[in-house]
């Protein structure tokens, strides 16, 4: 299945469609974030249009093929779920200080007035 998979990948590539390998052992947050197990591996993701469709056919590269270019349209897309830590928890924690730092400026005039 190795081979063909990269095989695959070199394919879509030509095509602008760019199949990637992620080892959720070394990115446990990630298979969190998208609902895989080690026990779901391997598991197929196509995150497209702002959605996320996973392949649920045994996998052989003509079927997989054949659901990246046209099969994926009959599934319903799920929400790509948002990511935690990292930007999203940066994120806030300069929004609140945004926040806290625009009330003590109007505070300040308020006072000065």
């Amino acid at each position: 299945m190795q081979k063909q998979w990269e095989n695959l990948k070199e394919e879509m590539l030509e095509r602008q469609i760019f199949l990637a390998d992620v080892d959720i052992g070394a990115s446990e947050k990630l298979g969190q974030r998208f609902g895989i197990r080690r026990e779901d591996v391997p598991r197929w993701v196509m995150l497209r249009q702002r959605a996320m469709y996973l392949y649920k056919q045994p996998w052989d590269a003509e079927n997989f093929t054949q659901w990246i270019e046209e099969g994926w349209e009959q599934d319903d897309g799920l929400p790509v779920p948002p990511e935690s830590g990292g930007a999203a928890e940066l994120s806030a924690v300069v929004q609140e200080k945004l926040r806290q730092l625009l009330g003590a400026i109007l505070h300040r005039e308020a006072s000065s007035h």
